[in-house]
């Protein structure tokens, strides 16, 4: 079994309790501290459910009406990081800039 951390924090509005995960990245909220984990352990499960189901699938990133899929390989082929990068309308050049 897996031990992941839990953020608790009031939230803007003082009634609500804001929960995070920082390992995954999952957020919730509740109106008490009880709640509060509730919802974020139903959110982390759900989150590391998907990423076990989707181990091995591309990843698809939207920005806009731009799309992007991603090979989630540990290597890539050239051929194929060219053509992300163009789906990215991402140059070789600023690629290696931002590593």
């Amino acid at each position: 079994m897996q031990t992941l951390t839990a953020v608790i924090y009031p939230g803007e509005a003082e009634r609500w309790l804001v929960a995070c995960n920082p390992e995954t990245g999952t957020t919730t909220q509740g109106r008490n501290l009880q709640e509060a984990l509730k919802h974020l352990k139903e959110a982390t499960a759900l989150y590391l459910e998907e990423r076990r189901r989707q181990r091995g699938s591309p990843v698809v990133l939207c920005r806009g009406n731009d799309v992007c899929v991603v090979p989630t390989h540990r290597e890539v082929d050239q051929g194929t990081l060219r053509g992300i990068l163009r789906q990215a309308n991402v140059t070789p050049q600023e690629l290696v800039e931002n590593l």
